[in-house]
């Protein structure tokens, strides 16, 4: 944190705070409306995890001006939905660059769409796996290494309902279920994802250009243009092989990866 931001908990509606946009955590970025002229409001950040507000006495353009030049170690969303104070939306997209300490960021462009959606995993909590699972992996059936290898702390984000999590979730099977229900909506017909666990569902339904996200355990739903749908499944895929691929290498001669990888690349390709 810097010198000229201050932390203080509280609750989610903090006094004056008015919602500008929220990142790809599901933290919610607010202007500190506390006068009457915009153009000095600070910019007030809600950390969904541990109920925390970050004040940045900055305007957004500066805030995103310190995002770009990594100042804000604290604060580095991959990407952040914003809106005007006249309730115009904007998106402006943040890519992380790299992996070094002060991370730098990119500004891809602007969209006339508000909502954000993201499909994520944190690969520290990936278990590891036990000996006999790592003498079977080359050869390990496409079942078993969906239901029973690669168990991680997943989420679901959507500007509407937050960041949805799924501790200790078969990351494989998700994978294969997001890559399958991007198939459907890419034809136009719903998609699902299914839990093997528990009878939770999350549909995905497509009207045109938009992707209506449904879970069946509450009824607020979350919304994202196709487009962005089909790009999150592809990169959240990616993401979660190419781990695994790197921490146990054995399973690149896996032919469940090489089917995985294909239907990636069929789905980058469309």
């Amino acid at each position: 944190m810097g010198d000229d931001s201050e932390i203080t908990r509280a609750g989610r509606d903090e006094p004056g705070a008015d919602r500008l946009g929220v990142d790809s955590s599901a933290d919610i970025l607010c202007w500190g409306a506390s006068g009457e002229d915009p153009g000095i409001w600070p910019v007030l950040v809600y950390n969904r995890d541990d109920s925390l507000w970050s004040r940045y006495d900055c305007g957004m353009v500066e805030f995103l001006s310190r995002l770009l030049r990594a100042d804000l170690d604290d604060c580095s969303p991959h990407s952040v939905g914003i809106r005007s104070p006249d309730a115009s939306v904007a998106r402006t997209v943040l890519v992380r660059c790299g992996r070094p300490t002060r991370q730098a960021f990119v500004i891809l462009g602007f969209t006339s769409w508000s909502v954000m959606f993201d499909i994520t995993f944190v690969p520290d909590s990936m278990r590891d796996l036990t000996e006999k699972q790592l003498a079977k992996l080359e050869r390990a059936s496409e079942m078993d290494l969906r239901y029973e290898y690669f168990k991680a702390d997943l989420s679901i984000a959507a500007d509407e309902f937050g960041n949805e999590q799924f501790p200790v979730t078969p990351a494989l099977d998700f994978v294969f279920c997001v890559l399958l229900a991007a198939g459907d909506i890419r034809q136009g017909n719903p998609g699902r994802i299914s839990f093997t666990e528990n009878d939770l569902l999350i549909h995905f339904t497509r009207d045109g250009e938009t992707v209506t996200v449904t879970r069946s355990w509450d009824p607020v739903p979350g919304h994202c243009t196709v487009a962005e749908f089909l790009a999150v499944a592809a990169r959240f895929s990616t993401d979660v092989l190419e781990f695994i691929a790197r921490r146990y290498p054995a399973f690149q001669a896996n032919p469940a990866r090489g089917k995985l990888v294909g239907m990636v690349g069929e789905l980058k390709a469309s």
